[in-house]
């Protein structure tokens, strides 16, 4: 960890070049993401029980669980790459809700990942009041997110108006100082609009 973090000072890396380093210096995760036949994406966690529980719904053999007689290796990374290897080839072998639902049965932490689409119109969603619908002025009937959070006995809601395109306009500009005449003429040049174009 201590090596993980001083290259992490010293190289300021991207937050993906920083998780494919963390994932290749420790050897004994192979949770993740991995790709479904159907072309969907699983995460599965990789927790000591769900690793266990995981490989059991997977069929997989694994010595470090298996054999008393194992000994992990002084650098275990290979065993574990191959590991994931055969994790993906028993994954990308199976339909993404079939084996969610299975490996959920067996008590494995696990997700599909969803579009934004996808996650506003789930089930998970609408019960969890992540979602918010009603009928706007001007565009109809709409779905939105929730702040995903809720305050004790504080009953948060979306707001089910919008402002129309430059409703507040004159009234934005004036409270930044500007004047009536100095508004009137950046909405004469195009600089601002109060609706717009056809």
């Amino acid at each position: 960890k201590r090596e993980f973090a001083a290259w992490m000072e010293a190289e300021r890396p991207s937050p993906r070049a920083a998780a494919r380093k963390r994932r290749e210096q420790t050897a004994v995760i192979v949770g993740g993401l991995y790709e479904t036949r159907d072309g969907r994406w699983i995460v599965l966690g990789s927790s000591r029980l769900g690793f266990e529980r995981m490989l059991a719904a997977l069929g997989l053999e694994e010595p470090s669980l298996d054999d008393p007689n194992w000994v992990l290796p002084d650098d275990p990374r290979e065993h574990f790459r191959a590991l994931r290897d055969r994790i993906r080839a028993v994954v990308i072998a199976q339909d993404g809700e079939v084996l969610r639902d299975r490996l959920q049965e067996a008590g494995v932490p696990c997700a599909l990942l969803m579009s934004l689409e996808e996650a506003m119109l789930s089930e998970h969603a609408r019960a969890n009041g992540f979602v918010h619908s009603f009928d706007h002025a001007a565009v109809g009937p709409a779905l939105m997110a929730q702040a995903p959070l809720q305050f004790g006995e504080s009953d948060y809601k979306a707001a089910t108006e919008t402002p129309a395109f430059g409703e507040h306009l004159r009234e934005v500009l004036g409270e930044l100082g500007y004047e009536d005449d100095e508004i009137a003429e950046l909405i004469a040049c195009g600089a601002v609009a109060e609706a717009l174009p056809d």
